[in-house]
């Protein structure tokens, strides 16, 4: 049998993708389901591919699931309907090629490992962004809290520039997905190969939804073997509660709000020649849960093709 997308025709723009949980939930609804974020829960899944009408790309946005060429025609035209009229706007039944269904099932292999670098290369072959949907037929995503106020401190990758250049600034991020704790431990490494330094470093947190703190500290430069690492503890750093990636209680920016406070970002200038820069390694690590030590390292991001 062949598979089926479902396109729904983009009323404007809206960058905030989360909106369309409320709306795939109303539809689950209906066959005894519950929009879930946890891999363990889902009985089922959907990818949507959200284009930009603005660049060009069409004016609609694709579901793709497996399950859509198990239903009978007559089932499948009717959850057409029923999404078209949950996002109030036109829906439409297409069979759909290989190619889309190979990029649905990276997505959905790159937001349950959560490689950012894949999905953006699943952005770049012309479908839209990818975004992924869970079901479960026993719990929801709408009954968990927006932050985490018990547990190990849990750091995951936010964030990071591209192309390390001497003299200009570097910045990595991460999210804190567990409990609060206190104390960081920041870490930068260099083959020790020639002169590199770092100045001018300092961690920055959201205050509030405008403006973030930032204060610089000293790095102990140590070197050992073939590498020279700068190295800082900050014993009295309050690490936050942190940010539930399983909750929908908010969306849009609100969402993106409550998220951004629980981030802590570093930035530096590093110096050097562009060979030892390239092999840099950056690491945070809450000094009460070190085994959630976060390592960064100069990526492309096209070094991950599908």
């Amino acid at each position: 049998m062949s598979d089926y997308c479902i396109k729904v025709k983009r009323k404007g723009v809206n960058y905030y993708t989360d909106y369309m949980e409320r709306y795939f939930d109303r539809v689950a609804v209906e066959y005894g389901l519950h929009l879930t974020k946890r891999s363990e829960q889902a009985d089922i899944w959907c990818v949507a591919f959200v284009s930009d009408p603005q660049s060009g790309q069409s004016k609609y946005m694709t579901f793709f699931s497996p399950v859509f060429c198990d239903l009978a025609p007559v089932e499948l035209e009717k959850l057409t309907q029923l999404i078209g009229e949950c996002f109030k706007s036109e829906s439409i039944l297409e069979e759909a090629d290989d190619r889309l269904n190979e990029l649905a099932q990276a997505s959905k292999a790159a937001y349950i490992c959560k490689d950012r670098s894949r999905i953006s290369y699943v952005v770049e072959q012309g479908y839209g962004s990818p975004v992924l949907f869970m079901f479960s037929r026993e719990y929801s995503v709408f009954d968990e809290p927006v932050f985490i106020t018990l547990g190990a401190t849990v750091f995951r990758k936010s964030s990071q520039g591209f192309g390390v250049k001497s003299g200009e600034t570097y910045c990595v991020s991460v999210l804190n997905i567990g409990g609060p704790s206190k104390g960081l431990a920041i870490g930068v490494s260099f083959p020790n190969t020639g002169e590199v330094g770092i100045e001018n470093q300092r961690w920055s947190i959201w205050e509030n939804n405008r403006l973030p703190k930032q204060s610089s500290f000293e790095f102990i430069r140590i070197e050992i073997l073939n590498k020279v690492i700068f190295h800082a503890d900050l014993p009295d750093f309050d690490i936050r509660c942190g940010f539930n990636e399983y909750s929908t209680k908010l969306c849009g920016k609100a969402k993106m709000n409550a998220a951004s406070k629980c981030e802590i970002s570093l930035l530096f200038i590093p110096y050097g020649n562009t060979a030892d820069l390239s092999e840099m390694e950056v690491t945070l690590t809450p000094i009460q849960n070190p085994e959630n030590e976060v390592a960064f390292k100069p990526v492309n991001l096209y070094e991950h093709p599908l």
